[in-house]
């Protein structure tokens, strides 16, 4: 199990000791993918440092409802394509802190070229390890959590985040998807996870509406 006080600091500290952030969820994004990457996003910005999420899907790959959601949230939370990323960060990114969300195979990311050094990249997922796993000093990988959106929420209390509600519905869909609809892997502290999102201004019909553009 993550101890989400040791990732807090640990993150904290990465986040402050680097010019700038880069989110990567995994290839084919989904809504655990896609929600735990927004859900990130808040912790630098809270801490006054840039932050960009990188999904290299192009429009016709993407899930219908991932598709939303970049479109919703796109320019508010930077959610860029790796052309982009490249093109934002000319000097390279010597001074850039990577997270791996809801992914630790190299295989299943676009950037795994520009990571480069174990020390500054962090991985926060809940799916084993394999010879396939990315280079990480900073491994956080729980394999009991239900979903990564369900330890970024946890991660997002910790650090006394409020979560605007359109953040606490893509992270609801997160955990909805990788529960299938609340019936699988589901433990008492993915039942507070969700009460907390739900407090947050998360709305279940949203929610279920992303799932129907899918």
């Amino acid at each position: 199990m993550t101890n989400i006080k040791d990732l807090k600091v640990n993150l904290e500290n990465k986040i402050l000791s680097t010019e700038n952030v880069i989110i990567v969820p995994h290839k084919f994004a989904d809504f655990d993918a896609i929600g735990s990457a927004i859900g990130l996003s808040l912790l630098p910005r809270k801490l006054k440092h840039q932050a960009f999420i990188v999904n290299g899907d192009s429009p016709t790959e993407m899930e219908a409802g991932v598709k939303v959601i970049t479109e919703e949230a796109g320019k508010e939370y930077g959610i860029v394509s790796k052309e982009k990323l490249i093109a934002s960060n000319s000097n390279g990114f010597d001074q850039s802190l990577f997270v791996l969300t809801d992914v630790n195979k190299d295989y299943l990311i676009h950037v795994k070229d520009l990571i480069t050094d174990p020390e500054k990249t962090v991985i926060l997922d809940h799916h084993e390890e394999d010879q396939k796993t990315v280079p990480s000093n900073h491994k956080y990988i729980d394999t009991s959590s239900s979903s990564a959106s369900e330890t970024v929420t946890k991660l997002l209390s910790a650090c006394k985040i409020k979560i605007p509600s359109d953040v606490a519905k893509y992270l609801l869909a997160g955990i909805y998807l990788d529960t299938n609809k609340l019936t699988k892997n589901v433990s008492s502290e993915t039942m507070k996870t969700v009460a907390k999102l739900l407090e947050s201004g998360a709305s279940m019909p949203d929610v279920i509406n992303l799932f129907k553009e899918d």
